[in-house]
């Protein structure tokens, strides 16, 4: 046999210009479904379809709904292709309606807040009173005047009386130092430093408030 004969059939190739005519055919079919294709979306509960129905966003002559069964409803329906000055409305009402809810809330934390810092400014104007010995006079000692009281809410804080509590003020060290130097006696001088101790203990609380970190460390 000859060397012809015991080589393989060679398979043919398809033309090169066939496989560029293919592509080029496949590219535009995409192409046109891309463009006038349908774009579809799902929803799960019938809630999503009343938003959709509420803010006026479907063709109401392309949706209809489909009752499968007792329990079961399908829609169908389709896009608005321009949105309509109503639907803007609608969905400007929500907004502002949401940011409402955020304010509402924004507003019951402050107030909140408000509570905890004037209480906190009363325990400190209370403490300062009794460590300073300063008498309250009739109108009673105003901390913040009434420039920020509003019809919702009354945010001047004024202190009317003291609180019985037996805390060491600066009237009693001066007292107590006017009796060590009159009759210096060792009991009388301890009890003198323990009590100034207590007073600039308190000087430097933390329920005071002084603002000066380097004031607190002075005293």
């Amino acid at each position: 046999m000859s060397d012809d004969k015991n080589k393989p059939e060679q398979k043919r190739k398809l033309p090169g210009g066939f496989l560029i005519f293919l592509l080029a055919a496949v590219l535009i079919i995409l192409l046109i479904q891309n463009f006038t294709g349908d774009k579809g979306g799902r929803v799960s509960f019938s809630h999503q379809v009343e938003h959709l129905v509420n803010l006026d966003l479907l063709d109401k002559d392309s949706s209809k709904k489909t009752a499968l069964n007792d329990n079961l409803v399908t829609f169908s329906g389709k896009f608005k292709e321009n949105l309509t000055e109503d639907s803007k409305s609608r969905f400007r009402y929500l907004e502002l309606l949401n940011r409402n809810h955020e304010l509402a809330h924004e507003k019951k934390r402050l107030a909140e807040d408000l509570s905890v810092l004037e209480k906190n400014v009363v325990d400190s104007g209370v403490l300062f009173l009794q460590i300073s010995a300063i008498s309250i006079p009739k109108g009673g000692y105003n901390i913040i005047g009434p420039y920020y009281d509003s019809l919702e809410r009354e945010s001047s804080i004024s202190i009317k009386r003291l609180p019985v509590r037996d805390i060491v003020s600066i009237k009693d060290v001066e007292n107590l130092y006017r009796s060590s130097m009159a009759a210096p006696i060792a009991l009388g001088v301890d009890a003198l430093g323990k009590d100034l101790s207590l007073l600039i203990q308190h000087f430097r609380s933390p329920t005071l408030g002084i603002g000066s970190e380097s004031l607190k460390t002075e005293l």
